[in-house]
C-alpha cells in the first residue's frame, strides 16, 4: 500500500507543514489545550506563561523568515515524502512464528505518525525497527522499503535543522545540516533531489560569501559521508 491521490497529498503537505512550523505553532494540536512541547524534548508539559512577542518582531517575524528560507525546499520535501511506503506484513505466516511481521507493520505506522507530527528522529527510529522486524519475518521487500523510509525521515530531520539554523543566521550549522540531508537523499537513491539540494546549498554559500561568512560553509562539491554517527567531508 502506498499513499497516493488525496491521501498522499494530505500526508505530504502535513509533513511539509511540520518541517516548516516552529514547535510552538504546532504544539497545540499535538499536545492538546493548555499544554505545549518542552523546548528540549519531545514531551508535552503544562503551557508556560511567557511574554507575547511584539507585533513588529519576535516569533511572528521569525516564523515568516523561516517560511521564506524554506520556500525553495518545498518541492524537495514533498518529493521525498511521496516516496514513503506503508508496509502491510505480506510475509509467510509459517515463517513468522514470533509475529515479527506484525511488529514491523506496527512500527511502520508509528513512523508515519511521527512524520506527520514533525518528530523525524523518532520516525527514523521506528522505520529502522520496522526494517529489522521485517527481516526477522523474511519480508525482504518490506525491509528494503522501511530502510528507504528511514533515509527519508533522516533527510527530513536534517532539513528541519538546516532551515532553523539558516533562519537564525548560523551558516556553519545550516551548511552541515544541508550536507547531511544530501547524504540521506543519496541513500534514498533520488539523484535529482540530491542535485536540487546541492543547488539550494549553493545559494546559501553565495549569500554567506557576500556577508563574510563564506569560511563557515562546507563546499557544495565536497564528498561527505556519515561514519560512526559523525559526518566527515573531503
Amino acid at each position: 500500500m502506498r499513499f497516493r491521490s488525496v491521501s498522499f497529498r494530505g500526508a505530504a503537505l502535513a509533513v511539509v507543514a511540520s518541517l516548516l512550523a516552529p514547535a510552538s505553532l504546532r504544539a497545540e494540536s499535538i499536545c492538546g489545550p493548555g499544554k505545549e512541547l518542552a523546548p528540549n524534548a519531545w514531551a508535552c508539559i503544562p503551557k508556560q506563561n511567557r511574554p507575547r512577542a511584539s507585533s513588529n518582531g519576535g516569533s511572528s517575524n521569525n516564523a515568516a523568515a523561516m517560511v521564506g528560507v524554506a520556500a525553495g525546499l518545498l518541492g524537495i520535501v514533498g518529493a521525498l515524502a511521496g516516496q514513503m511506503t506503508a508496509t502491510d506484513n505480506v510475509g509467510r505466516a509459517d515463517l513468522d512464528l514470533n509475529e515479527a511481521g506484525n511488529a514491523s507493520r506496527a512500527m511502520n505506522r508509528s513512523g508515519f505518525r511521527n512524520m506527520l507530527q514533525g518528530n523525524f528522529r523518532r520516525a527514523a527510529t521506528a522505520f529502522k525497527m520496522a526494517a529489522e522486524s521485517a527481516r526477522k519475518a523474511q519480508n525482504w521487500k518490506e525491509a528494503d522499503e522501511n530502510d528507504k523510509n528511514w533515509a527519508i525521515a533522516v533527510a527530513h530531520e536534517h532539513l528541519q535543522t538546516a532551515v532553523r539554523a539558516e533562519t537564525d543566521g548560523d551558516v556553519a550549522a545550516a551548511s552541515k545540516a544541508y550536507h547531511q540531508a544530501i547524504v540521506a537523499a543519496g541513500t534514498v537513491g533520488d539523484q535529482r533531489l540530491v542535485k536540487e539540494l546541492q543547488s539550494h546549498h549553493d545559494k546559501l554559500a553565495r549569500q554567506a560569501g557576500k556577508s563574510g561568512k563564506g569560511k563557515d560553509v562546507i563546499p557544495t562539491d565536497s564528498y561527505c559521508a556519515t561514519v560512526n554517527g559523525v559526518m566527515r567531508c573531503q
